[in-house]
């Protein structure tokens, strides 16, 4: 299967209608918020985010996709769901700004996608607070 089979527009909806007080009441959300390891990487117009879990990191596309095993599954082979728990944190992180932004120059951009993409880790170590 791939992107196309996802209906983006459900996927959207769902995601505009969770209510913050809902997904605060969430304990895996809270403890990904918590942990202040969601991070923003812009270059240009370009914008995608990685949330950093002890295993491996997963690249986020808001409102699109997420490339954890459980949308990978769930949502995009099975359709048991419309979302992961990384695509609903991400929608909180950013209204509560808890998302770290980082602006960078393409080449730098398109190595941390690279790296996510091909070995689930990113190579190079990141601002923490």
């Amino acid at each position: 299967m791939s992107l196309e089979s996802i209906d983006i527009v459900s996927l959207e909806k769902e995601l505009n209608s969770l209510r913050e007080e809902d997904l605060l009441r969430d304990p895996k959300i809270l403890e990904i918020l918590l942990s202040r390891r969601i991070y923003g990487f812009k270059y240009g117009e370009y914008r995608f985010y990685v949330y950093r879990s002890g295993r491996e990191d997963h690249i986020i596309i808001p409102k699109i996709m997420c490339t954890c095993p459980d949308f990978i599954m769930n949502v995009i082979m099975r359709r048991r769901r419309s979302s992961c728990i990384h695509l609903r944190a991400l929608e909180l992180a950013i209204k509560k700004s808890y998302v770290k932004e980082i602006v960078l120059n393409r080449d730098r951009f398109e190595k941390i996608l690279y790296d996510v993409i091909s070995s689930g880790r990113l190579s190079e170590e990141l601002p923490q607070e």
